[in-house]
C-alpha cells in the first residue's frame, strides 16, 4: 500500500525531500522542486512502481538534471571493455552509480525490467554503489540503459579507468596461469 504523505510538509519536495525555494511543480496533490523529481514520479506512477515511495520517508535525492552524451556507448571498442559477459542473445554489464545511497535506490535499480522490456534482470552491490544488469541485445544497447539510468537520476559514472582496470585484470590473469610447453610430446610446465 502507499504511503500518501510521505513527506508532510508543503515546503519539501515529495520526490526528494529537498527544500522548495523557487517554481514548485504539482502532480497528483504532491509538491516538487524541479521538473526531475516531478518526471521520475510520473514515471514510476505510469509503470506501476509508487511502492518506491513506500522504503523511506525521504527516497529520492536530488541528482543533476543534466543529462550526458553516451554516444561514446555505441562504439564497439569501447562496449567490448566494459561489459562483463556478452554472447548472441544477451549483455551483462556493471556499471558504477554514485547516486545510490538507500534502500529506495536499490529497490529502484533492481525493477528496471519494469520501466525497460529489454532488461532481464539488474542487481545491486550497496557498499561498492554498483549495478550489474543483463539485457536482451536485441532490444536494448549499452547506451540506452545509460540514458535510461541518467533520465531517473541514477547517471552511470563511466570513465577510462573502468576500460584500463579491465585491460589490467585480463593481463594479471593470463600472467598468473602457468606456461605450458609440449618437448617432444610431453607437456611441461
Amino acid at each position: 500500500m502507499l504511503k500518501e504523505n510521505v513527506i508532510s510538509s508543503e515546503k519539501h519536495c515529495f520526490h526528494c525531500g529537498d527544500d522548495i525555494i523557487a517554481q514548485q511543480y504539482i502532480q497528483n496533490n504532491k509538491r516538487f522542486c524541479c521538473s526531475g523529481c516531478k518526471t521520475i514520479y510520473e514515471i514510476l506512477t505510469a509503470h506501476n512502481l509508487s511502492n518506491y515511495y513506500v522504503y523511506n520517508k525521504i527516497p529520492g535525492k536530488t541528482q543533476s538534471k543534466a543529462t550526458s552524451n553516451f554516444d561514446y556507448l555505441e562504439v564497439p571498442q569501447v562496449v567490448s571493455k566494459l561489459v562483463d559477459f556478452e554472447d548472441e542473445i544477451k549483455t551483462i554489464v556493471t556499471l558504477y552509480i554514485p547516486a545510490i545511497h538507500c534502500s529506495s535506490c536499490i529497490w529502484l535499480l533492481e525493477h528496471l525490467h519494469l520501466l525497460q522490456s529489454g532488461i532481464l534482470q539488474s542487481r545491486v552491490d550497496f557498499l561498492k554503489k554498483q549495478v550489474s544488469i543483463t539485457f536482451k541485445n536485441d532490444e536494448t544497447n549499452l547506451k540506452q540503459l545509460a540514458q535510461l539510468l541518467s533520465s531517473i537520476g541514477y547517471e552511470p559514472l563511466i570513465s577510462l579507468q573502468d576500460i584500463v582496470k579491465k585491460d589490467n585484470q585480463v593481463k594479471q590473469k593470463e600472467a598468473s596461469l602457468p606456461k605450458l610447453l609440449w618437448q617432444d610430446s610431453v607437456l611441461v610446465m
